[in-house]
């Protein structure tokens, strides 16, 4: 009786040891689970911000190539305006050039009328 005493209690430490150890691995499986959860529940977070971000990005990358097209056609824009503006005043200055050549012939015919003027008075002075 004794031996099946001794194997009675060593079959129930036996038992109650596997029951601990049962619990503690049930235990350690719902933490690991917990785990995988959060882990699981932060990489679709980041998956969902990178989205966000790879989209943020696109949208940057194309208000960029509009601002620089835009910036491309006013460069154009005062290209041409300053073109224009250059060819105007050469223009300008081409023709108050040939209104100044006008004026000295002008002036060197009347210098010339007034020196020959000037000599009719003096012989005519003389005379």
């Amino acid at each position: 009786i004794s031996d099946l005493q001794e194997d009675l209690d060593s079959e129930r430490s036996a038992r109650n040891k596997a029951e601990k150890q049962k619990r503690d691995l049930s235990e350690e499986l719902e933490a690991l689970k917990t785990e995988l959860e959060d882990t699981l529940d932060t990489t679709a977070a980041q998956q969902e911000l990178r989205a966000k971000r790879e989209q943020e990005v696109t949208m940057l990358k194309k208000a960029l190539e509009e601002e620089t097209r835009s910036h491309e056609a006013q460069v154009q824009e005062m290209r041409q305006k300053h073109t224009q503006a250059v060819e105007e005043l050469t223009e300008q200055v081409e023709q108050i050039k040939r209104v100044k050549s006008n004026l000295e012939k002008a002036k060197q015919g009347l210098e010339k009328d007034n020196a020959d003027l000037v000599a009719d008075v003096r012989s005519l002075a003389q005379a």
